[in-house]
């Protein structure tokens, strides 16, 4: 006799492929109104809180204010920013709900043994967790609009813009944590990882700045890194593109912004939607109660774990304890080490539920360990030449120097200027070339600052020694842009050295074609007004400066910034010193004079504006320290009467003498600079 032993296919397995038309075929009515009713805390409270955002909080300030349909629409438009946070959680909130059961190795296997498939399971309780957003905001656009009839304005178009972006928001949302759910069978675990994928890629892009920054030398943020993070990151990128669009709408554009990007993640949640379905229709149900469910996942989760606290715990417990290590790079490496074993056995501890996890999985932290340090060493010795790499001139677009910080403190302090003539160019690639040549020297030293005390001429302290940081950003023919960023010791003996980095930066900053891009003085705008910091006056024995300004014709415009920029073509204005040294302290006066324009028939500008200047211009001043040597300038300016013997101009040296030779009795003066005044003269 034989027997033949027939088994039952599971109603919950997915392998027998049915038919077109069949996988969605089931749909269970009687479980999609249980979860309505047994999660309703959860669209309950999404409700309550759009119906404070919204409807009731416009009603509030239309109280206080006259409204017009341009207002109620950017009204309702600004609360997307607050609905895309909410979504952001309330989608996570729906998802752990409605696929909580998998969580559950008691639920997981008496649901999945009732005759249903896992395809109808899995459209059941999709829809169910997304109606928990959907029909809240339909109920709020209903209310809303009720709210806008009662102000009187209503603004259909602006409403249903918001039901759209909030329920395509919410799709997005929703359907990457259903993602998320099904690669964990640990209820908790969800959203750790939910939270983390959110923000993994603009969290390695930091990771990966701090590390080849430690590595690499001149390493600078990259544009295109932090871009390219925003898009991985959609809480950031849907907070900052999508607003109401203050534009004009004439244009066509619409009252709201960034639609585009709530299109593409709703898009995209579609597709994470169809991939968590793929998961779930071959997930173990023995998985439930595991960190990972997903077999092939568990070493990406492994290595992942430990490669980010290698990372991020090393290189930032290296920099807490920066002070107290002898040698920085290999502290760095074994700080790295040290703690991606930590965040390897802990993974490995999670994954198989144990602390004995050292005998079977040593290997791998012994592989793990071996990587970390050849991609260590391969960014210490520069094995891709990025440290090496100086552009050819004529490959150079043109050149942007930042973060230059110089004296005096003008608006030339900081400024960012781009060169463009292949000359400058040329002297801005020698720089670079100089700065590579000298990489060891440079690359991990200390720099100090120094000051020499000189008792004569005023008692100032003349700095010998600095330190300057610039950044170099090249834009190629091409239109790539890159980026260096150095730091170099400044001292006057390296200053005298014509092919020292210090010295090639100085001589760079100082070409007559730099200088006018520092300072930027507008050709497009009107100079209607001048202004000079030599109005004196002592108090309580101490020498202050005001300014004197003066209002000024065309002609005197004219006639003033012609001889500015004369003086500056020559050299004779605009002088940048690396150092505040004696040259800077005795070519440089105390005297700034600030140029006052304006740009007309443009708006934004101030409310309140000078007479002179027509309504709606905007104000832009530039500020430039006189110097001993701008003969055009000074003489324009006393033309104009702003310099003359009871407004003098003072250096450093001459300030500081008057300052400290004050008594309350005394006064600046045209010839003696300061004097000593009689009683009756000081009563005077």
């Amino acid at each position: 006799m034989s027997w033949e032993v027939k088994t039952m296919p599971s109603g919950t397995l997915s392998s027998e492929r049915p038919a077109l038309g069949r996988t969605w075929r089931k749909f269970y009515p009687t479980l999609y109104a249980k979860n309505l009713r047994r999660f309703w805390p959860i669209w309950s409270i999404y409700f309550v809180i759009l119906l404070f955002l919204l409807p009731l909080s416009m009603l509030s300030s239309a109280r206080y204010r006259d409204m017009s349909e341009v207002w109620v629409e950017r009204y309702v438009l600004n609360t997307l920013s607050v609905g895309i946070v909410l979504n952001a959680f309330f989608g996570l909130f729906c998802a752990m709900a409605v696929f909580s059961y998998l969580y559950n190795a008691k639920s997981a296997g008496m649901l999945h043994a009732l005759p249903v498939r896992r395809e109808g399971l899995f459209l059941t309780n999709w829809l169910s967790g997304f109606t928990f957003l959907a029909v809240p905001n339909a109920a709020i656009f209903l209310i809303t609009l009720l709210a806008e009839a009662a102000i009187g304005q209503v603004a259909p178009w602006g409403l249903v813009l918001w039901l759209l972006s909030m329920t395509l928001v919410g799709l997005f949302f929703y359907s990457f944590a259903v993602f998320c759910a099904m690669f964990t069978g640990n209820l908790v675990a969800l959203p750790v990882f939910y939270g983390i994928l959110n923000f993994l890629v603009k969290g390695l892009s930091v990771l990966f700045e701090a590390l080849a920054e430690a590595f690499l030398f001149g390493y600078y943020s990259s544009d295109w890194m932090g871009t390219l993070a925003n898009w991985f990151t959609p809480v950031v990128k849907l907070c900052t593109q999508v607003g109401p669009n203050y534009d004009d709408w004439n244009r066509g554009a619409g009252p709201l912004r960034g639609f585009s990007y709530i299109l593409l993640y709703a898009v995209v949640g579609v597709v994470f939607s169809l991939l968590a379905l793929a998961v779930y229709r071959r997930r173990r149900l023995e998985s439930a109660g595991d960190i990972v469910a997903v077999s092939w996942v568990r070493p990406i989760f492994k290595y992942g774990v430990a490669f980010c606290a290698a990372i991020f715990l090393g290189v930032y417990g290296h920099a807490f304890l920066f002070s107290s290590l002898p040698d920085n790079l290999a502290s760095l490496v074994l700080f790295l080490v040290l703690f991606g074993l930590v965040g390897y056995f802990a993974a490995e501890m999670l994954l198989r539920k144990s602390f004995r996890v050292f005998r079977r999985s040593w290997k791998g932290a012994a592989v793990f360990t071996l990587a970390l340090v050849l991609c260590c060493a391969g960014l210490q010795f520069d094995l891709f030449g990025f440290e090496r790499w100086v552009p050819d001139p004529g490959d150079i677009r043109s050149v942007t120097l930042r973060d230059i910080a110089s004296y005096p403190y003008d608006s030339g302090n900081y400024a960012a200027f781009t060169l463009d003539d292949p000359e400058d160019i040329a002297a801005a690639v020698a720089l670079h070339a100089a700065v590579v040549e000298h990489r060891d020297e440079l690359d991990g030293q200390f720099f100090s600052y120094a000051y020499t005390y000189a008792e004569e001429a005023g008692a100032l302290d003349y700095q010998t020694e600095g330190l300057v940081h610039f950044r170099l950003q090249y834009t190629t023919r091409s239109g790539r842009e890159i980026t260096r960023r150095y730091e170099l010791p400044v001292s006057e003996a390296l200053l005298a050295q014509p092919d020292s980095p210090a010295a090639r930066l100085d001589s760079l900053l100082n070409r007559p074609s730099a200088v006018e891009k520092l300072y930027a003085l507008p050709d497009s705008a009107v100079l209607f007004q001048a202004g000079v910091n030599n109005d004196y006056e002592v108090s309580d024995g101490s020498l202050y400066t005001g300014y004197q300004t003066r209002t000024l014709t065309e002609e005197e415009a004219a006639r003033l910034l012609q001889a500015v920029r004369d003086d500056i073509a020559a050299g004779r204005l605009g002088r940048r010193f690396l150092l505040e040294d004696r040259e800077r302290y005795q070519l440089c006066y105390y005297n700034d004079l600030t140029l006052s324009f304006y740009f007309p028939n443009t708006t934004g500008g101030p409310n309140t504006q000078p007479a002179d200047v027509p309504s709606g211009s905007t104000l832009f001043e530039v500020t430039i320290t006189l110097q001993t040597t701008a003969t055009e300038t000074i003489a324009a300016l006393e033309e104009l009467g702003l310099v003359d013997g009871a407004h003098p101009l003072l250096t450093h040296q001459e300030m500081m003498a008057a300052e400290q030779g004050l008594t309350p009795s005394t006064l600046l003066l045209p010839d003696t600079r300061v004097a000593e005044l009689t009683p009756a003269e000081a009563a005077g």
